[in-house]
């Protein structure tokens, strides 16, 4: 868990603090553009230890952290908690989500007595899925009614309707298509930087898909800035956002944009029994207000310039 409190340097009685549950691909990628800040406000931050394995540990921890933080919380104008926790994928069987909603509940309930011990704006920002909720839907619009498929969906959807019952608490729910980031050695990669890394190390890379299953993938910079602008702006936006590139592709087309950055072949292994075949689009209707987003060529080519050759 990370924590982190800022105020406007024009206006040091007003305090913003935010707290992220979940430091993987988008919850590190979140922190980065936290810390990258603006001129006019002051930074302050910790990482406190939260262990997800230990339910009676996980709530000692969070009542020391209120007692701990009393201070700030008095002063905090509003507190944004940002949840982008949890190792569960679409492959993710039901115990595994089982123990993931356990944690989710977990910190729903400290926030919701947080918020009517001490009277405070609190606003719960959670990372749900598109693909998720939505499989094997072409053009995801607002007509869409979400139909999961597997435990992962699910698991996200349950936990988008628990926030939402939750009357004392703001909310935000951001539905992200598939998003992915830079080669990393210690964390779970996704298809796109897997292909390269594999690519560059002559690996074979075994595929769930077909190669004309769609995909839209978001970068996760473009989507972890449009969250952090969202946290520092009280314009009233809809609470529940779809944040995609709107412009899938199929794994046939990224496979021959990796292979032109690196000037060959990439050795591939078709799953005979391929667990992640269906396709999705998502409608350009559903792009909300201010995301920006990348070009997947030069993403494409950054993530190769960072990797060793």
């Amino acid at each position: 868990m990370y924590l982190h409190w800022s105020k406007k340097t024009d206006d040091p009685k007003s305090s913003l603090v935010t707290m992220v549950f979940g430091v993987g691909l988008i919850g590190n990628a979140i922190i980065a553009a936290m810390r990258n800040g603006r001129s006019e406000i002051e930074f302050n931050s910790k990482e406190v230890h939260f262990p997800w394995s230990d339910i009676a540990q996980q709530t000692q921890i969070l009542e020391s952290l209120e007692e701990d933080m009393t201070d700030l919380f008095s002063a905090a104008a509003n507190v944004e908690v940002v949840w982008s926790a949890g190792k569960a994928g679409f492959a993710s069987n039901q115990a595994e989500v089982d123990a993931e909603l356990v944690n989710y509940r977990t910190v729903l309930h400290w926030l919701d007595r947080l918020q009517k011990n001490r009277g405070l704006n609190i606003r719960v920002n959670l990372i749900s899925t598109l693909g998720g909720i939505f499989e094997q839907e072409l053009l995801v619009s607002s007509e869409s009614v979400p139909k999961p498929l597997r435990a992962y969906g699910h698991l996200k959807l349950l936990q988008e309707n628990e926030l939402i019952h939750k009357d004392n608490l703001d909310r935000r729910i951001y539905r992200v298509s598939s998003a992915y980031g830079y080669v990393s050695s210690n964390k779970r990669m996704g298809l796109i930087p897997t292909l390269i890394a594999n690519g560059i190390s002559e690996k074979h890379t075994l595929l769930s898909g077909s190669l004309d299953t769609l995909r839209d993938y978001i970068w996760v910079e473009d989507l972890a800035a449009y969250i952090v602008t969202n946290l520092y702006c009280d314009e009233c936006l809809d609470d529940v956002l779809s944040v995609a590139s709107f412009r899938s592709h199929s794994i046939q087309q990224l496979i021959e944009k990796i292979e032109l950055l690196l000037n060959q072949k990439l050795l591939l292994r078709h799953d005979r029994r391929p667990t992640n075949a269906r396709s999705i689009s998502i409608s350009a209707s559903l792009r909300p207000p201010g995301l920006v987003v990348s070009d997947i060529n030069q993403t494409l080519a950054d993530i190769v310039k960072t990797c060793e050759f």
